[in-house]
């Protein structure tokens, strides 16, 4: 599109300036979290390889799970210029890159970490482990898209334990929906969804009439009073 000699000066300097926060923006979550995932990782090698006590793996899944959300802070206190829909319209940006590519091999170091606890133990079930060290566990798994493979193989485990109570039937539902998505498939609980301005909606659900209904048999709030909750805490104007 041309822009007229008359609009140009008013409008490229808005431009510029939204493109130059959103770098300094990343540029300084990635610094901090990179700090952060390095001293994690130390102290996660820090713990005895020969130590496959109980409270060795809690004390792993628990790092694992700080190591995780230290690349995610940023989402859950969301500032101007640095929220989900300023990370996906500067991808071409350099800072924002660099983030997003130490976020994945995060990602890949966790889920590496991941897979050697639970070729040892199994799922960390709640009965066992606690509720916590089931979710640290879950977090990896659900951030694991460059790994179907894996998301399938624990999305299996979890429908067993579900049943059995020794998983959350959330975890069940949101990794059951990303694995759906991920094979082109629609979801089935309304939990994958993106923001549209100010709102977040779901992508398409297989049969919606009856979403809430299965969101209820696995304990979880109705679909509106989520995607109200997700929409005040993630959209941002």
């Amino acid at each position: 599109m041309i822009i007229p000699p008359g609009f140009a000066p008013a409008l490229m300097p808005a431009a510029i300036a939204a493109t130059q926060s959103a770098s300094l923006c990343f540029a300084a979550a990635g610094a901090k979290a990179r700090v952060e995932v390095e001293r994690l990782r130390r102290e996660y090698a820090s713990l005895p390889s020969s130590d496959l006590s109980r409270s060795a793996d809690i004390k792993r899944l628990a790092l694992l799970r700080s190591s995780d959300q230290s690349a995610r802070d940023w989402l859950s206190k969301p500032a101007p210029n640095c929220t989900l829909s300023t990370l996906n319209s500067n991808l071409n940006d350099p800072a924002v890159k660099s983030f997003v590519d130490f976020m994945l091999a995060t990602d890949r170091w966790d889920q590496t970490a991941l897979r050697a606890i639970l070729d040892r133990i199994g799922w960390p079930i709640i009965s066992k482990y606690g509720k916590e060290a089931d979710q640290a566990a879950f977090l990896v798994v659900q951030h694991a898209t460059n790994d179907p493979g894996l998301q399938r193989a624990v999305l299996a485990k979890l429908k067993t334990l579900t049943a059995r109570k020794q998983t959350t039937g959330e975890n069940y539902a949101l990794l059951f929906d990303r694995v759906a998505e991920g094979e082109g498939r629609p979801q089935l609980f309304g939990s994958q969804g993106i923001c549209h301005g100010t709102l977040w909606k779901p992508d398409p659900i297989s049969n919606p009439a009856t979403v809430d209904k299965r969101r209820l048999n696995l304990g979880m709030p109705k679909l509106a009073e989520c995607a109200a909750a997700v929409s005040k805490s993630y959209c941002q104007p």
